[in-house]
């Protein structure tokens, strides 16, 4: 699977999308991409043990709260986005 990071999460990361990860669930790839970026990656990403809700999570440009939530399954073809919600004002 292809997992593509923007905005401030891409500063975290490093890179623009990683491709050599493998998860069953949404759930599960959120948890290897922490053990893999840490901290700032969880100050990010979680409120606690759940998904901050200015976080975005597509797969195949679907928002997964439409899908299965964290829930959603994956496989190897997916291509999943991951990114903050933008904000204005």
């Amino acid at each position: 699977m292809t997992v593509g990071f923007l905005g401030a999460l891409r500063q975290i990361t490093g890179v623009p999308e990683q491709e050599d990860l493998t998860a069953p669930t949404v759930e599960a790839l959120l948890s290897s991409l922490l053990e893999i970026y840490g901290r700032k990656w969880k100050e990010r990403v979680f409120d606690g043990e759940d998904l901050i809700s200015g976080v975005v999570v597509m797969v195949n440009g679907v928002n997964i709260h439409k899908i299965q939530g964290c829930s959603t399954p994956l496989s190897a073809e997916d291509r999943i986005d991951i990114f903050p919600m933008i904000e204005g004002g």
